[in-house]
């Protein structure tokens, strides 16, 4: 989804209805802008786990160009995070 379809999901509803995200084992959490973050991300590279997310994005202290990460040699692009 880009950033353009958002905008046109969240215009169809009110704009002062409250924006959640799920818990980290259960119930929610208000959305806040200090969470709404840009990490580059690896598209498709946790497989079929599915207790994973299709796909991953580079940790602080990863560096992508090591020859160990697993993001060596990976497609990166930014993408825009809602962060629980």
């Amino acid at each position: 989804m880009t950033i353009s379809e958002l905008i046109d999901v969240l215009s169809t509803h009110p704009p002062d209805l409250e924006v959640m995200v799920d818990g980290y084992e259960g119930g929610l959490n208000d959305l806040i802008p200090a969470k709404i973050i840009v990490k580059q991300v690896a598209r498709d590279v946790n497989g079929q786990l599915s207790y994973m997310g299709s796909h991953d994005y580079v940790p602080e202290w990863e560096d992508p160009t090591d020859e160990l990460s697993i993001f060596y040699n990976l497609p990166l692009t930014p993408a825009l995070l809602l962060r629980r």
